[in-house]
């Protein structure tokens, strides 16, 4: 079975942990280890399960705690070339994450993919194990073809669904940071995110839906909701909402298909 747990998504910190009975590994690491350790002792993860800490990218906001938490387990800390480079690790701080090359952990299997974002060397990662997929992509300012081939293969998908457009505009934010949360390298506004996950719904294997990366000032959980169910008509997904700063949503591969509410 394949667990999947948000531990924490927005602009505090980003951190998830996916789990099999044998390994389990940390996607992201934007809170202190401290914390980080405490949520996994609160899920009665035991650390010596943990196999890696795996990085999309060198943001603070889901990196900081990454390399204080690999030491305290003793375990690596996986990253591509370019973010190892904009964290500034040491040559035995890390090992490699190659864009669509597989690695096995385990019996855990992890593809880094591509995204665009402002950042070095960015990817989203697809997780499998015996035959059930989940997929992170949580910092992207658009979704290309490549991208969402890869999110079409996803049973569960974790979206970065970060603004309301039209909040955005209006809310308080400089011209200069709106203007690169908005553009094709920043984030996901709720109605892009809804488009991406109707294309995956259409052509792949989609079944379940976690919005993230809500930003505080401009997206409420309830617009976002709104965005994306509105898009899918009701459709085949289940879509939740992460919480920014707590632990909030569980997913296992042996769960059955449930339609949720809008609200």
């Amino acid at each position: 079975m394949l667990t999947v747990k948000t531990l924490a998504s927005g602009s505090a910190g980003n951190a998830y942990v996916v789990a099999t009975e044998q390994v389990g590994l940390v996607l992201d690491a934007g809170l202190s280890a401290r914390r980080l350790l405490a949520h996994l002792d609160s899920y009665w993860i035991p650390r010596d399960r943990i196999a890696g800490v795996v990085v999309t990218h060198e943001h603070s906001d889901h990196c900081a705690g990454a390399p204080a938490l690999a030491r305290q387990l003793d375990v690596p800390l996986y990253a591509t070339p370019g973010t190892a480079r904009a964290m500034r690790l040491e040559s035995d701080e890390w090992l490699p994450l190659t864009p669509e090359r597989s690695l096995a952990l385990g019996d855990l299997s992890v593809t880094p993919f591509r995204v665009v974002h402002d950042a070095t060397e960015p990817v989203g990662l697809l997780i499998e194990h015996d035959g059930r997929r989940m997929t992170l992509a949580t910092d992207l300012g658009s979704v290309d073809d490549r991208t969402q081939r890869w999110i079409d293969e996803s049973d569960l998908l974790i979206l970065d669904t970060n603004h309301d457009l039209v909040r955005l505009w209006n809310g308080p934010y400089p011209a200069s940071l709106k203007r690169r949360i908005a553009s094709p390298v920043g984030h996901l506004s709720n109605e892009q995110a809804a488009r991406c996950i109707v294309r995956a719904a259409e052509r792949g294997r989609l079944k379940w839906a976690w919005l993230a990366h809500l930003s505080e000032e401009n997206n409420t959980q309830r617009a976002a909701l709104a965005a994306v169910r509105g898009r899918l008509r009701g459709g085949s997904v289940s879509v939740e909402v992460t919480r920014r700063t707590q632990p909030s949503l569980v997913w296992r591969s042996t769960a059955a298909y449930v339609q949720t509410r809008l609200f």
